[in-house]
């Protein structure tokens, strides 16, 4: 590459340079591909980076802006300020959900533990009553 045309392509592309200069670059880069490869790529760069100066944002839309940053940051201080919070609340009821099952199983298996019982002395009442019939 020939830096003396690569370095004064940024020049060259925001028209600082005099009508002389400006054709000295635009003759080269017609005439070698790779000074010309490297100015697309400079250009393509400045085209999406440039802001003219008759282009910036109106004054209300960066106010608007800045208070809607504002805000999102408050909200998040927000949610970090009460994250652990949060997250105990979030345990308690895992740790409550979890006891209510163990105590509906337990309920449950209790419930059975006592139908077990009721019909083993019902069982049992049958046996010792067809003892006491043969008795007689």
């Amino acid at each position: 590459m020939h830096n003396e045309y690569t370095d004064r392509m940024p020049d060259y592309i925001e028209n600082r340079l005099n009508r002389e200069e400006a054709d000295i670059i635009k003759n080269h880069l017609m005439s070698c591909p790779d000074c010309l490869e490297k100015y697309a790529v400079i250009r393509s760069a400045w085209i999406f980076t440039a802001i003219p100066e008759k282009e910036k944002a109106p004054d209300f839309l960066k106010t608007r802006i800045k208070a809607r940053i504002r805000e999102q940051n408050k909200s998040y201080e927000f949610l970090k300020k009460w994250e652990t919070a949060i997250m105990g609340i979030v345990f308690a009821a895992g740790v409550f959900t979890a006891a209510m099952q163990i105590q509906i199983i337990n309920t449950i298996n209790t419930s059975l533990t006592y139908m077990e019982i009721s019909q083993l002395a019902r069982s049992l009442e049958s046996d010792k009553f067809l003892q006491d019939q043969a008795r007689r």
